[in-house]
């Protein structure tokens, strides 16, 4: 089965597709990360697992959330789908769960069997969850890139949560206490200036045997992970040995999240707190509303 998910920038701004139904079951929502995800999903209990043939809303992974948003029948107008939700199966199955349920229109097990039935379906997508998602995924990679121009090599990226709960970019490596507490103020002045400079976000897609350590990132990676040698012919997206590449801030990593065009569109991204722990550096942001 082949499924389209959110694979470069410019489908960021794709909210509106057309798919058809595989199949249509009864099953729990996967566990939420968020309270507000989880909450949501608690209300559709027992849950409806929905797959499509072919899907724009990006699953939850990277560090990031899930699309949310709903998918409605065209013949029935009426019959629409909450999602709450998104999954996609780990390993070369490109199967996407959508989690959600139909609201106080509960269908019974004979309802379920034909709206599973091949039918066409429009899916959209909550455009404003989707562009906060993409900034506050921006938005940690320009951070890492801000960490570097600080000087700061001895900090090494190792992953990032962008949600939208208190979203943090988790740092191998230790700095003296006096560098610590100027830390914030010293990232939020060069994080404005690398906004105010602007650029276009870049993506590309490279074979997996050109990445030293197999290409095992995914959301802000260590330098083990950068490209050890560039390739002749790009790659498609679908291709099977593709690896995404996101640039951002000058900061090349492997990342399937969804992103902002240029960097100017995060308009403000503030560093809140540093936290340390054993070894690590904990660096805490938020982004402006829009």
């Amino acid at each position: 089965m082949f499924v389209l998910i959110i694979t470069d920038v410019v489908d960021i701004d794709r909210f509106v597709a057309n798919a058809r139904v595989v199949s249509l079951s009864r099953r729990a929502p996967a566990a939420s990360t968020t309270q507000a995800a989880a909450s949501a999903a608690s209300s559709s209990s027992p849950g409806l697992d929905l797959v499509l043939d072919e899907t724009i809303m990006h699953p939850q992974g990277g560090g990031q959330p899930s699309d949310v948003g709903f998918i409605q029948w065209d013949a029935q107008p009426e019959r629409r789908f909450t999602v709450v939700d998104v999954r996609a199966d780990k390993g070369a199955a490109a199967v996407v769960h959508h989690y959600g349920s139909f609201g106080s229109q509960d269908l019974d097990d004979a309802a379920l069997a034909t709206a599973s039935a091949g039918a066409p379906v429009t899916i959209h997508v909550d455009e404003s969850k989707r562009r906060l998602h993409a900034r506050l995924h921006s938005a940690g990679h320009l951070l890492d890139s801000a960490v570097r121009n600080l000087g700061h090599t001895g900090l090494v990226p190792s992953k990032g949560y962008h949600f939208p709960d208190g979203p943090n970019v988790e740092y191998l490596g230790e700095l003296e206490q006096t560098v610590r507490d100027g830390l914030p103020a010293a990232l939020n002045i060069e994080l404005q200036r690398l906004i105010a400079t602007g650029g276009d976000v870049q993506v590309k897609y490279v074979p997996t045997s050109t990445l030293e350590g197999g290409g095992s990132g995914h959301s802000l990676a260590a330098p083990s992970a950068v490209p050890a040698q560039e390739t002749s012919e790009p790659l498609r997206y679908d291709s099977p040995d593709a690896v995404r590449m996101v640039n951002i801030g000058g900061v090349e990593c492997p990342c399937g999240g969804t992103h902002v065009k240029s960097i100017g569109d995060l308009q403000n991204v503030k560093v809140t707190k540093v936290k340390r722990a054993k070894g690590t550096l904990k660096v805490y942001y938020e982004v402006s509303p829009m």
